[in-house]
């Protein structure tokens, strides 16, 4: 029996009461009837408005039905007051309570927890009732408003509170704790509406028959008739990402029925998985439109048949809307809920139940962005905001009467001193738990009566009353069985099948509401008359560098650079200098240089001799020093090798030369010391302090394997990635088959360059974006953001291959790696397709340039094989290359009806130098909603209206505005396959005017324009990277994640559904032997039983909290400060995990999950971000710090991560501080 009505079509009868979701002239929408007739395809409803006949997936069956159980929150009454339904009148239903009956609106009526026909407990015991009998709920409510409870002795009566609902009930859908020849392991039954037998056991049907069992013996599946679900795998039928909804069992196989788009199948249970999405929930659209604004709160009603779709009802109108686009609210009708405020009606600790949803009417326009929350004091409609869920739902507070019941030894429904001491004294940091003293002093704290005895409203008065410490919340969340009540909030971790953007691997988890104002200086006079056509000499240049931080050979080499570059001898101006050292060119490059300039040309910065070598420059050792140290301590926090061991790997960390020699020239131990002092409190240098470090080296190695091949007439062969002497161990991440989902194809052969084509050159004109062309592999963000690097970078292709001889067959690359810059060498053996002739992966669009298969390769090689490249994110790609942070710009409801405002977003992000890739989707909404998609892509991404592909990423290269049009420039990676909707290449809509205003070309290239428009329709985001130039400083702390042997705790109980998984009871402490995303497999400490169960199923463990402090100093105040947490890149680590789905392996992608805050010098917290990405990172105001941040991360496993602040100028403090985990619950829990 479900705790709600079901709002299957089957289930729309007469006599139930529906709401109606549509609306018109005579009815409302929302308004409640009754069915008075069914007929084929319609049905006939009674409304206080009249009669209507209409579909019945235009109706919503309300949880209020003829005899239900509820609660009302008028006239003053608790919930021990309880009425029934007993008709409806005019739109209000007639409700019996104590007696009386009473006409009442449904919003101010609650469903009771039980209902007529539920087995329930007492929560007392005594001869009658032994513990643990479980009783039937009789419909027989008398004046007092006590319900008949139904036992194998006999029937009394009981109070609300004295009830405790069973876990299971009629039609459940269940497991038998243990197994037999009849009842396989993990075989799952149906609960019979059969009485109960005198010993008050409960009969279930199984596949060879049906037997009776205690209740205590019955684990409930979590998978109930009507749930939402996906299937763990594929195939044609069922698309990745479909989304089916429980029909029914079909027993005497032991197997769900389930109803997915295109048809109807049965499933073992453990293929399948819970979607986050339920029917009966409060969702939020992650979209937004004139119909559903952001923030309007809808229902889930029903799966829309034949279509991955969910009906849910808002408040102008029911549409369907694709799953993977609705976010739970995180608190549901009947939750408890606190205020993020007070005042007299509700104060502080006050606790809340929701009721629904409140509709409106503002400005002509149903409106429901507001909540109906019952208080203490009254009912008042509330914004989701601000409200805090507190965890506590009907669930959990039956859970809590369970606890009590459990640890209740006189059955009085209350705890004394020495039974709290029981449950409390086992747990706690040390190995006794609390101390007696301890459980005292807190028990006394608990008895807010002070008369012995703590009762369950006592428990959750002092836990989320404000009286108990977050260490405390957690200390008796963990005994009473209420872990969720006092953790970090976790989310949702579905998978975005639709977009290869999404934020979960890393791309682009930051939110960005606007792009930052341009870099300011703290000093605007200096920058007086400075600006694009400033003439700059080499010598100014690098006093410029120096004074910033970029070394002078750095600043030499790239202004040489740049005079090759552009033809020119002598002076160059500060516009062709803007792009050089990773800056960002054009304005915002001139911009983030202008400061620096202004203060060689006005004497402020002395102007460095260049006659004067390096090593002789005072001012230069000390910046060796310092960036020596920097990449000293980064080199052993990656080798993981101790500080005291500096002096010893000054070789091997592969510094400057000058650096080298600096650091050499001190004595071991002041080497030691200082690299010590700089790890606690390190010092503020460039953000390009490691580029010559690492270009330095690339080269020195080149030459060497350049000098080394020519001398002995043999090309180069990478001993490190060597295809031809083990292709799998370079393709595929476990070194010898493609793993699950694996689309690398597969090669012909692997040859060298010159041996496919006699004409092959790296470049055969100046690089250029239109080159790239996407071969098999599903590396389409890699190429996507290598288009959007090379259009809007004018110097990436010098800046990233560094060094190479086409001749010899080397090639070395400048990547980037948690902000330092480091390199790639490779070889020219390429993948071959069946021609011999033709590279099997990225190639370029003129057949005889190299460029774009090497840097392909090199990216390969970073990341450890091709199989760990094959998907991923634009920007994350982008980051390889540039570093920076990335983020993304979410379309909000009021741009999706004014297109504009996003297109100028776009424009100041683009104008600000910041790099852009995007994907598209298909719309739940708008007018390419519904519309035929073509075929599939070359790597299976999903075919949508008009040319575009799904899952697929596409560079955002330009934007331009003319003629009150505005166009945005995009191009797939396929170099063919465009958008052929409006603005497509062959669009009527064309002008000669805006042919001209954007260069229009009309070739299948893979370049194509759209209207901001249709953009808005089709994408829900453009993600960005923010990448950092030589004048942006950077402060970084290193660190590692703790090493601890992994261990979670059980948050349910789960019973093992076949023989490689685990049971186990809520509180049990598993062992973590390895986690593989949806599954994890460890060991029951309690049991030894060891296998599989899924993750979410159990918190992991720690003890563990990382603190440090943040400031910054001589900043302008609008300028933009950046605070990041990076984390070493999962896809640089080459893991992977045996699948217990099927057992293929699968490369390891994801991050564990942690959690970072920050709080400002007056102590409120600025942000909370789960950290389940490669980088998290908050803009800060300057002038708000210090600022302390505080950092967990359960099962790190010693990986690395650092701390990174970034600003445009002035000085930053950072270093790292004791925390006790204590300390962290007590301040962020």
């Amino acid at each position: 029996m479900a705790m709600t009505e079901s709002d299957d079509v089957e289930n729309i009868t007469e006599g139930k009461y529906v709401y109606w979701m549509m609306s018109n002239d005579d009815i409302k929408r929302g308004q409640l009837g009754e069915v008075y007739k069914v007929l084929d395809d319609q049905v006939k409803v009674r409304f206080a408005g009249g009669k209507i006949k209409c579909a019945p997936t235009k109706l919503n069956v309300s949880d209020l039905q003829k005899g239900t159980f509820v609660h009302s929150t008028l006239d003053d009454h608790d919930f021990d007051t309880i009425g029934q339904v007993l008709d409806l009148d005019d739109g209000k239903l007639v409700v019996e309570i104590k007696g009386e009956k009473v006409n009442i609106k449904p919003k101010y009526l609650m469903r009771c927890d039980f209902q007529c026909g539920m087995y329930v407990y007492w929560t007392s015991s005594d001869d009658d009732i032994p513990k643990g009998h479980v009783g039937t709920v009789i419909m027989d409510l008398n004046d007092e408003g006590r319900v008949k409870v139904k036992f194998p002795k006999g029937a009394w009566r009981f109070k609300p509170s004295q009830m405790v609902r069973a876990h299971i009930q009629p039609l459940s859908y269940v497991q038998w704790t243990s197994h037999d020849d009849d009842i396989a392991k993990g075989e799952i039954g149906k609960v019979l509406t059969e009485e109960l037998d005198d010993e008050g056991r409960v009969k279930v049907q199984f596949a060879k028959g049906s037997w009776r069992f205690p209740p205590s013996a019955l684990f409930l599946h979590e998978m109930q008739l009507g749930a939402f679900v996906t299937w763990s795998k594929h195939d044609d039928d069922i698309e990745k990402g479909d989304v089916g909804h429980v029909v029914g069992i079909k027993v005497e196989e032991g197997r769900l029925r389930v109803e997915f788009p295109k048809g109807t199948w049965t499933f073992k249970a453990n293929s399948l998985k819970m979607h986050h999405v339920q029917p009966g929930m409060y969702v939020h659209w992650t979209c937004s439109d004139s119909d559903i604004p952001r923030g309007d709160i809808g229902e889930v009603v029903r799966m829309r048949e034949g279509k991955n779709r969910v009906g849910v009802q808002w408040p102008q109108g029911r549409w369907s809307i694709k799953p993977k686009e609705l976010k739970k609210l995180p608190f549901q009708r009947g939750d408890r809920v606190q205020w993020n405020s007070a005042d007299d009606d509700i104060p502080e600790g006050d606790i809340g139940i929701v009721m629904g949803i409140k509709y409106g009417e503002e400005e002509g326009k149903e409106v429901g962005d507001r909540v109906f929350v019952q208080w203490t004091k009254g009912r008042w409609a509330m914004y989701p905001k601000t409200l805090k869920s507190i965890g506590l739902d009907a669930d959990a507070i039956n859970q809590l009467k369970v606890t009590f019941k459990k640890f209740d030894k006189n059955g009085d429904g209350k705890l004394t001193l020495e039974e709290l001491t029981s449950v409390l004294g086992r747990l706690g940091d040390g190995e006794g738990g609390l101390s007696e003293d301890d459980c005292q002093q807190l028990f006394e704290g608990l008895d807010k009566d002070s008369d012995g005895k703590l009762t369950s409203s006592e428990f959750i008065d002092y836990v989320f009353g404000g009286q108990a410490t977050g260490s405390q919340r957690k200390l008796l969340g963990e005994g009473f069985g209420l872990e969720d009540l006092v953790g970090l909030d976790e989310e949702s971790e579905d998978e975005d099948d639709d977009n290869p953007n999404d934020s979960n691997n890393g791309g682009g988890g930051n939110v960005v509401v606007n792009p930052p104002p341009a870099v300011i200086s703290n000093d605007p006079a200096i920058m007086e008359g400075i600006g694009p056509e400033t003439e700059v000499s080499r010598a100014e240049w690098a006093s410029a560098m120096l004074a910033v931080g970029v070394c002078r050979q750095a600043a030499l080499e790239s202004f040489d650079g740049c005079q090759a570059a552009l033809g020119k001898d002598g002076d160059l101006l500060l516009q062709d200098l803007a792009a050089e050292l990773n800056g960002v060119g054009g304005g915002p490059g001139v911009e983030e240089l202008r400061d620096a300039i202004g203060k060689v040309k006005c004497g402020t910065v002395s102007a460095v001799d260049l006659d004067t070598p390096a090593e002789e420059c005072e001012l230069e050792r000390e910046l060796a020093t310092k960036t020596g140290i920097d990449g000293l301590l980064f080199y052993l926090s990656c080798e993981k090798k101790s500080l005291d061991d500096a002096a010893g790997e000054i070789e091997n960390a592969k510094l400057t030369a000058l650096e080298t020699t600096v650091l050499s020239s001190m004595d071991g131990d002041a080497l030691v010391e200082a690299a010590k002092a700089q790890a606690q409190e390190p010092v503020a240098l460039s953000a390009l302090s490691s580029w010559q470090r690492a270009r330095e080296n690339c080269r020195k190695e080149v030459n060497a394997i350049i000098e080394s091949c020519k001398g002995s007439g043999e090309k180069y062969t990478d001993p490190t990635w060597n295809p031809v002497e083990d292709s799998n161990s370079v393709m595929y991440v476990d070194h010898e088959k493609p793993g699950w989902d694996c689309t690398v194809g597969v090669p012909s052969q692997w040859k060298r360059a010159q041996e496919m084509r006699d004409d092959y050159k790296l470049f055969q004109d100046d690089g250029c974006f239109k080159d790239i062309h996407q071969g098999s592999t599903g590396d389409c963000y890699l190429l996507g953001g290598l288009a959007s690097m090379a259009a809007n970078r004018s110097a990436f292709f010098r800046q990233v291959f560094v060094a190479y001889d086409s001749e010899v067959g080397v090639f070395g690359l400048l990547f980037c790696k948690e902000s330092h810059f480091t390199y790639v060498i490779v070889d020219d053996y390429l993948a071959t397709r069946g021609d011999g002739r033709t590279p099997r992966f990225g190639r370029g669009v003129d057949s005889s340039e190299l460029w774009v298969p090497i840097l392909e390769k090199a990216f390969f090689k970073h990341y450890t094989c091709i199989e760990m490249c094959d998907g991923g994110h634009g920007t994350e790609a982008i980051f390889s290359f540039l570093g920076g942070v990335t983020g993304r710009y979410t379309i909000d409801d009021d741009e999706y009806d004014h297109p504009e405002k996003f297109f100028e977003k776009l424009q100041r992000a683009l104008q600000s130098g910041e790099l852009m890739t995007t994907g598209f989707r298909e719309p739940s909404k708008g007018k390419y909603a519904d519309m035929a998609g073509g075929a599939e892509g070359q790597c299976g991404e999903k075919g949508l209206p008009f040319g575009l592909h799904g899952g697929h990423c596409y560079s955002l290269i330009r934007v331009v505005e003319a003629n009150d049009t505005r166009l945005l420039c995009m191009r797939n990676p396929w170099a063919h396959s465009e958008w052929k909707g409006p603005w497509g290449d062959n669009s009527e809509e064309w002008t000669d005017e805006l042919k001209e205003a954007c260069g229009l070309t009309t070739r299948d290239d893979g370049i194509f324009w759209m209207a901001v428009e249709d953009f808005v329709q089709l994408a829900d985001r453009a993600n960005f990277s923010r990448t950092f130039g030589p004048s942006w400083q950077s402060v970084k702390c290193y660190s590692r994640f703790s090493e601890t042997p992994l261990r979670a705790r059980a948050k349910k109980a789960y019973q093992a559904q076949d023989d490689a998984e685990i049971s186990f009871q809520k509180g049990d402490t598993i062992e973590v032997i390895e986690v593989q995303g949806y599954w994890t497999k460890g060991k029951v400490e309690r049991t030894g039983e060891e296998g599989f169960y899924r993750t979410k199923d159990a918190e992991m463990k720690t003890a563990t909290a990382y603190k440090y402090e943040f400031s910054v100093s001589d900043m302008a105040d609008e300028a933009p400060v950046i605070l990041t947490l990076m984390r070493e890149n999962q896809k640089q680590c080459r893991e992977w995990n045996k699948r217990k789905e099927d057992g293929v392996n699968y490369k390891n992608t994801k991050y564990s999950s942690g959690y970072w805050f920050i709080f400002n010098a007056k102590g409120k917290r600025v942000a909370k971000q789960r950290c389940s990405s490669r980088h998290v990172w908050q803009y800060l105001p300057s002038g708000d710090g210090p600022y302390t941040v505080y950092i967990t991360c359960a099962a790190g496993n010693g990986k690395r991560f650092s701390v990174q602040g970034f600003a445009p100028h002035g000085s930053m403090h950072l270093n790292g501080q004791e925390c006790s985990y204590s300390e962290f619950l007590d301040k962020c829990g």
